[in-house]
């Protein structure tokens, strides 16, 4: 869903020639000619799949990656884990 509105918002768009590759590509992963691929798969499915995953690739290429510090193993958790933990470790 938020991909799909990622490519709503950038006005990504599945050319003719996207669809007709990925029509391509799934004939020769199965096996079969792509007329019937496409008469399985409609090409409304094929768009959005085609956008997603455009999506994709334009979060990955405009992400900025971050360092940040670890948090202790005991800060990181919630304090009902520790509750169970300290918990059955009395046991």
């Amino acid at each position: 869903m938020a991909l799909e509105k990622i490519a709503s918002l950038e006005s990504i768009k599945a050319t003719d020639e996207d669809i007709a590759a990925e029509y391509q590509k799934l004939a020769e992963q199965y096996g079969m000619e792509a007329d019937k691929v496409k008469a399985m798969v409609p090409e409304t499915e094929l768009v959005k799949d085609i956008e997603v995953t455009k999506a994709i690739d334009l979060v990955k290429a405009t992400a900025e990656i971050k360092e940040v510090e670890k948090k202790s193993e005991t800060a990181a958790k919630k304090p009902a884990a520790s509750f169970v933990e300290n918990f059955f470790s009395s046991f």
